[in-house]
């Protein structure tokens, strides 16, 4: 038996077929229709030439802004403009010396060499010292700390021994 709910299985028409779709002939054209979209045209075309004028009229006002901006630009710097661009000259001028110096005082390829060496030294000393193992370093410590006493306490008795003298070889 086969699930009624099984999707590969053909559905069978309810009812009867429909009829084909007959399409109806236009005799012609319709007249009120035809003057409704030249109604529309026209005030489109209106509208069109009213966007026209107003877009002339806003770059007429905009370019005359940009004219009396340049011409109020001109009257403020007219005066100012030696005295600015000497100022202007003196201070690069500054700055030109300024990068100079910087440029003289660079380091040569020798001193970049040897620090680059000594970086490299450096470097190895710490790869080695991480590798060491700190425990011995400290028993070594502690031996000679306990050879500095051992000697201490030697002078020490041959001061008292000796009555006071000592000889300095």
């Amino acid at each position: 038996m086969s699930d009624p709910n099984d999707p590969t299985r053909p559905v069978r028409p309810v009812g009867e077929p429909r009829q084909p779709h007959v399409r109806e002939t236009v005799t012609g054209p319709d007249p009120v229709r035809e003057e409704m979209l030249h109604d529309g045209l026209r005030s489109l075309r209106t509208a069109l030439a009213l966007v026209g004028v107003l877009a002339v009229a806003a770059l007429g006002v905009a370019v005359y802004a940009l004219i009396q901006a340049n011409d109020a630009n001109d009257a403020n710097n007219g005066s100012n403009e030696q005295a600015a661009s000497a100022a202007r000259v003196s201070a690069l001028d500054d700055r030109v010396d300024k990068l100079r110096e910087d440029v003289d005082d660079k380091a040569s390829k020798s001193s970049v060499s040897e620090l680059r060496s000594d970086v490299d030294q450096l470097q190895q000393d710490v790869s080695k010292a991480k590798t060491q193992d700190p425990s011995q370093d400290i028993d070594q410590l502690k031996q000679d700390v306990d050879d500095l006493n051992k000697k201490v306490d030697d002078l020490e008795q041959q001061q008292s021994d000796g009555g006071g003298s000592t000889t300095t070889p």
